[in-house]
């Protein structure tokens, strides 16, 4: 009878055994945005304490998190990707800086809104459909899952954990599963939370965030694994109830499907972290983890009792590497373009694999790939990397999006100064065997007014380069007093009239700078007075300079912002050749008798600008700004106002630009400054500039009113500028409070104090 009962115990400790050993274990991770990175905090916990993970389901954050343990993240790693920058700049859809490519960014220009159509203009199709630029996101989840899917043959159940993911049809109004297939593919489709990242095609089919149909995919993972125990993370608990004035609040209340939270297994376990950070709030990625891991250790005693099974740290590490062993790399080989026609994927294609390369790698790629993204001619690339088992190497199919043949914008500066501007611009584009760019733009004020054309072809030879026609009519308008913006109290004492068109090579050197060479003919017209003390009955000299100007440029720069930039650095060297003949017809304020003048002038011009930000404090940045210029061979105009309103003039500031004091104005001179930029709100900069200004040489007036140079440069002819501006960078431009001190004997007050909302920009230049 004893031995009756032993052989019963023992048999009861091999069927325990037996069930322990066969006993399986799925986790179900939820949607949620930056609150599902709680998932690696949960994982965490579960391998901290040998719990078994034999199968993963999830949906968009929850989908994110576990492709990354089923491609072989550990959760060390997975913590230490949502903490670096690289996923910061995916989650908010900006682009690492290295991959920046200046030759094809567009001119800089005053618009504060800009509107993208097709022939037949559609309200409902102008209207973006994504905040965020998915592009830095869709290279590296190909990148990094590409090796994966191969190593698991494009099957989830042979990846390190078998793995579904949902996503949403909403054509169809269904739930889709991704069991197969590309592994970036299917998680990028499954987080494509709407309005916020870009939706994809999967099979022709248009896909959304999974959280839609399926935000707690429990129900796909009793049906495709049907496990015995299932470890639920329900995050639906965390999301705050819809605010009457957040439109995201609501969008999320809309996206997020709250009625399948049920764990449909007797044993199962739910997990419900209380997460304190927003949807969108990347950047308190380790809040999240933290959390996740505190709420799992709640409940492990509970998972322990139905978890009798366990696995040994190192078993699951050696089990991981031996997975990622399979993980290999391979070259791309070709490249196939889709969405677009057969030239249009020629020009795509050439910008991509250049003739006569055999393979190439991803590294280079994707600095190719970004490159061609900064093209104003292609809205989207979305890749895919398909490995060919033959030759051993991958296809990439990228799936274009051209972007729409119209734009329109609209802009300028409005200013409580009489410099109010509008600006209204019109673009045409064609994407074919070359890209092909048509713009028209119109400034318009009592200030500043001008009108520009433009026809601009780009090749994508294996140097590219791009070649322009352009013509620009600009009118300034200076005036020293006035009642209203309209009625000015004296003549307008400067008018300058510039006329001119020609042509422009750009070449790229390095991904951060081009060369440039130009040509322009026109015409410079000044009507000034050569006096402060003058009437509406005097008449004004006339200036006319007609000739042509060559020059060539270098030119490079990643500032953050268009205006009022608080990173990243800009340089310019050029030389200009200026050649051509001047006309002269004085005026009433003339000492000057004769009728008209005629001189031939023939002048080089050599530029240098550097400006560079720092990093002094995480809320202190100090930038630094030199200009340098010198003219050789220069010839004087035929009197001093003439020869100084036509010499370049420092003006480092925007509001600088916006007045003429020639006592800042040198055929050579120095210009240094020095700025403080500190954040006093979120998109709110407090600044802090000081100028100093050293010309090489005086323009001085002789007592016939001629220009003369005075090379006794003195510490009393130094000038220095102020400025300190209360900064608001709105989505739809900056809006500035600028208290500015020229230090120059300025007839009036020196002191001048402005709000502008807008870009502080012109048209380009004839001689200037």
């Amino acid at each position: 009878m004893k031995r009756l009962q032993y052989l019963v115990f023992i048999l009861m400790l091999l069927s325990i055994a037996s069930n322990n050993s066969a006993q399986k274990v799925g986790l179900v991770l939820s949607g949620g945005g930056a609150l599902g990175l709680s998932h690696i905090g949960v994982i965490k916990a579960l391998e901290e304490n040998n719990i078994p993970i034999d199968y993963i389901t999830g949906t968009s954050a929850g989908a994110l998190v576990g492709s990354l343990y089923a491609s072989g993240f550990s959760p060390l790693q997975m913590e230490q990707l949502v903490g670096s920058d690289l996923f910061l700049q995916m989650a908010y859809g900006k682009t690492d800086e290295e991959l920046d490519y200046y030759f094809r960014k567009p001119e800089d220009d005053p618009s504060l809104l800009q509107i993208w159509f097709e022939k037949e203009f559609s309200i409902s199709k102008v209207i973006p459909t994504n905040l965020t630029n998915s592009a830095l996101l869709d290279y590296e989840f190909m990148t990094n899952f590409s090796g994966v899917s191969k190593a698991a043959d494009y099957n989830f159940n042979n990846l390190f954990v078998p793995f579904r993911c949902v996503a949403a049809d909403v054509n169809t109004k269904k739930a889709v599963v991704f069991s197969k297939g590309h592994l970036n593919q299917a998680v990028r489709a499954s987080m494509t939370y709407p309005g916020y990242l870009r939706p994809i095609k999967v099979d022709g089919k248009l896909m959304f965030d999974g959280g839609l149909y399926n935000n707690f995919p429990s129900d796909v993972m009793y049906d495709d694994f049907f496990p015995d125990i299932i470890i639920g993370v329900n995050l639906s608990d965390s999301l705050t109830p819809p605010d009457e004035d957040d439109v995201f609040s609501q969008l999320k209340s809309m996206v997020i499907n709250r009625s399948s939270l049920s764990v449909i297994c007797e044993n199962g376990v739910l997990i419900s972290p209380k997460i304190s950070i927003g949807t969108f709030d990347f950047e308190a990625a380790q809040t999240a983890v933290t959390e996740g891991y505190n709420a799992t250790l709640k409940s492990i005693d509970e998972i322990k009792r139905k978890v009798a099974r366990r696995v040994n740290i190192d078993s699951l590490t050696t089990k991981r590497a031996l997975f990622k062993s399979s993980i290999t790399t391979a070259k791309v080989n070709s490249i196939l373009i889709e969405g677009v026609s057969s030239n249009q994927a020629k020009y795509i294609k050439r910008a991509l694999i250049h003739s006569n390369e055999i393979d190439i790698d991803f590294a280079t790629l994707r600095v190719r790939f970004f490159k061609l993204l900064a093209d104003e001619k292609i809205k989207s690339l979305y890749p895919i990397a398909e490995y060919n088992y033959e030759s051993e190497k991958y296809e990439v199919k990228i799936t274009v999006i051209p972007q729409k043949p119209f734009t329109v914008k609209f802009g300028g500066v409005f200013s409580s100064r009489p410099i109010n501007t509008g600006y209204f611009g019109l673009e045409y584009f064609k994407l074919g065997k070359v890209g092909l760019k048509l713009n028209s733009d119109v400034h318009f004020g009592k200030y500043y007014g001008s009108t520009g054309i433009g026809i601009q072809t780009d090749l994508n030879t294996r140097i590219p380069f791009y070649f322009k026609v352009y013509g620009v009519l600009n009118n300034w308008d200076y005036f020293r007093s006035f009642t209203t913006f309209f009625d000015a109290v004296k003549p307008s004492y400067f008018i300058q009239n510039e006329s001119f068109f020609g042509g422009e090579l750009g070449i790229p050197i390095s991904k951060k700078a081009k060369l440039t060479f130009n040509s322009s003919l026109g015409t410079n017209k000044d009507s000034y007075y050569q006096t402060d003390n003058f009437t509406a009955s005097d008449t004004a000299d006339l200036t006319s300079f007609t000739g042509q100007v060559n020059s060539v440029s270098l030119n490079s720069s990643s500032l953050n912002r268009k205006l009022y930039a608080s990173q990243g650095y800009k340089y310019c060297f050029s030389a200009k050749l200026i050649e051509g003949t001047e006309d002269y017809s004085p005026g009433s304020t003339s000492s000057i008798e004769n009728d008209l003048f005629n001189v031939q002038h023939s002048d080089f011009w050599v530029t240098a600008h550097l400006e560079q930000y720092f990093n002094l404090h995480k809320n202190i940045k100090f930038g630094l700004e030199i200009e340098g210029v010198n003219n050789w061979t220069n010839r004087f105009y035929s009197n001093y106002t003439a020869t100084v309103l036509n010499a370049p003039i420092y003006q480092p500031f925007p509001e600088s630009r916006t007045h003429l004091y020639t006592e800042y104005a040198s055929h050579g001179y120095l210009g240094v400054g020095a700025k403080l930029v500190t954040p006093i709100r979120p998109n709110i900069d407090l600044r802090g500039e000081l100028y100093l200004f050293r010309p090489t040489v005086l323009i001085e007036q002789s007592n016939t009113k001629e220009a003369v140079y005075n090379y006794d440069v003195k510490f009393q002819n130094y000038g220095y500028m102020i400025s300190a501006k209360v900064v608001f960078h709105s989505p739809i431009g900056p809006l500035a409070l600028a208290a500015n001190y020229y230090d120059a004997e300025l007839p009036n007050n020196p002191w001048s104090i402005s709000i502008n909302y807008g870009y502080i920009l012109f048209n380009r230049r004839f001689i200037k």
